[in-house]
């Protein structure tokens, strides 16, 4: 991640983020990142996934990693408590309540 210093010198952490837990999203994420690349951001893009992402999306995301300057986290699906009701507007959204 990119580091700049505040003004008591301290180095901070600088980076966009996006959570993609289904491949339909793929292109999304991949479109994202080129525009940040395009528009010359000198911050990574932190993309956080599931294990709902199939093994092929997250190799393609490696594979688009350098020259997207993507950096991968797998993460745990956050879910709400069991007595806590969700209401959806579609049931795409279950993953991301």
């Amino acid at each position: 991640m990119s580091h700049k210093s505040d003004t008591t010198g301290k180095a901070k952490n600088y980076a966009y983020t996006t959570l993609i837990t289904r491949s339909s999203y793929l292109a999304g994420v991949i479109i994202l990142a080129y525009t940040l690349r395009k528009q010359n951001s000198q911050y990574p893009l932190v993309v956080l996934y599931t294990d709902a992402l199939t093994e092929d999306s997250v190799a393609a995301l490696q594979h688009e990693s350098k020259k997207l300057n993507l950096v991968l986290k797998k993460t745990e699906a956050l879910v709400p408590r069991e007595n806590v009701k969700v209401t959806l507007i579609a049931e795409r959204f279950g993953d991301t309540w």
